[in-house]
């Protein structure tokens, strides 16, 4: 776990120094430290709970690929990789690369907050350090998390662009277009959505939908597969913990612009997602496509403190309560995850 506390001590540092430097936008510091993150990404080595089979993807027959049903933009890649006799290395290094270069071009479209942005995605465990796994899912969440900005201003060439990429390297993210959809005509009663819709998906949680929608929904196709992952889902603890955090944002509400309500929208139905299929945590993965938005929504919500100490405390107060997050799971994966290989230890490509 060392290696990932001096990773966002040194994250944490740049950002700090940058904003001393250069309050408005960013600057070098910020610069290196999407530097530092990619580096910190790429050089991994059997670090990840997907790292072997992803191996074993480039190293088996493309044959094997396309019989396992894995995505055409997955596929398309590995092929390559494999035609040039590379080595499985540079698949973690594209993908790695992509889905940090991909989240900070993402996070400059929605907010000029980019530093407090760029560090809520390291910690939220679900984003980055899932990204070391469910690396396909991972890349398909940044292409839509650029997608959303032009649906919403109606540039839909770039929309479609960013969306058919998505497609090609995880089909769920077909699943996040009704959502987008609905965030641009709902955005006038996001206040509502969030105050009966969170409780609704609660109550919908406990009466264990999850079967009957997998079942008449996504039961024929390959999704309809995650009803036979065995895990433990997510814990009433952390429920409780992800759906208080939503409380704060009606405090601020009436000074959200109408892509901030939208956003908040997006981010109440990732929420709502995670509830409903909180017994399976192999499908509340689909949540993450919404859980992205989060962390632009909060950096908006940053300027609406006088600029200063207020910015500053309230910094260090999203710090506090996402590094916990971010502690305690790298903790449950050291103490409690037996299968190898995991996230910790952290190990790079010159200790194989």
């Amino acid at each position: 776990m060392i290696a990932y506390l001096i990773f966002i001590i040194a994250i944490v540092l740049l950002l700090s120094v940058d904003y001393a430097c250069k309050q408005d936008k960013y600057g070098l510091g910020t610069l290196l430290a999407v530097f530092v993150a990619i580096t910190f990404t790429v050089l991994r080595f059997e670090t990840g709970y997907d790292y072997l089979n992803y191996v074993g993807f480039i190293n088996g027959p493309v044959s094997e690929l396309v019989d396992s049903n894995l995505e055409w933009g997955f596929v398309a890649v590995a092929s390559v990789l494999k035609v040039f006799d590379i080595d499985y290395f540079w698949l973690f290094f594209l993908f790695g690369l992509a889905i940090i270069l991909l989240l900070f071009r993402g996070i400059k479209l929605y907010t000029e907050n980019v530093r407090i942005a760029f560090l809520i995605f390291l910690l939220i465990p679900g984003l980055f350090l899932n990204s070391f796994s469910i690396i396909r899912q991972s890349l398909a969440m940044v292409l839509l998390f650029n997608g959303y900005y032009y649906f919403f201003n109606q540039r839909y060439r770039y929309f479609w662009l960013f969306i058919i990429l998505a497609v090609l390297f995880h089909y769920s993210a077909l699943l996040a277009l009704p959502f987008f959809w609905m965030a641009t005509k709902l955005e006038k009663q996001a206040r509502l959505i969030l105050l009966i819709g969170i409780p609704i998906s609660l109550v919908l949680a406990q009466m264990n939908v999850i079967e009957i929608v997998f079942g008449l929904i996504l039961g024929s196709s390959k999704f309809g597969a995650y009803l036979d992952y065995e895990d433990s889902g997510t814990s009433l603890v952390k429920l409780i913990v992800l759906n208080v955090s939503v409380i704060p944002y009606l405090f601020f509400y009436k000074r959200f612009d109408t892509l901030n309500r939208s956003i908040l929208i997006l981010v109440i139905f990732g929420l709502m997602l995670i509830n409903v299929f909180s017994s399976v945590a192999a499908i509340t993965r689909i949540g993450y496509y919404f859980k992205i938005f989060e962390i632009v929504l909060l950096a908006n919500v940053v300027s609406f403190f006088k600029r200063g100490w207020s910015q500053v405390i309230f910094c260090i107060l999203l710090f506090i309560y996402y590094f916990t997050m971010f502690y305690t799971s790298l903790s449950f994966d050291y103490n409690e995850v037996i299968d190898y290989p995991k996230l910790t230890p952290y190990k790079t490509i010159f200790e194989r």
